[in-house]
């Protein structure tokens, strides 16, 4: 694959996005009500945090729920630090 995006880096998400992923309760969200809790496209839950690695379960009808704790320990542990070096 030579593309310059790798599937296992998560999606950008700006400063509200990523409060609001702390305030995900310990229940199973649908990728669409997911999305609306953290503020973004539906789309990105499923083209770009599933194949990044998101904790997620399929029943037998090919439904996907995202536990909300489970995606926010996952953000939080695969988030790309920055840090400030002094001069």
């Amino acid at each position: 694959m030579n593309s310059k995006h790798n599937r296992s880096t998560l999606p950008r998400m700006n400063r509200a996005q990523k409060l609001r992923i702390r305030y995900l309760h310990d229940t199973e969200y649908t990728p669409a009500e997911l999305a609306e809790a953290i503020g973004c496209n539906r789309d990105i839950v499923y083209r770009g945090f599933i194949p990044a690695g998101c904790p997620h379960k399929k029943d037998q009808a090919g439904h996907i729920s995202i536990n909300g704790l489970d995606f926010h320990y996952h953000t939080l542990s695969n988030t790309p630090r920055r840090y400030l070096h002094a001069t």
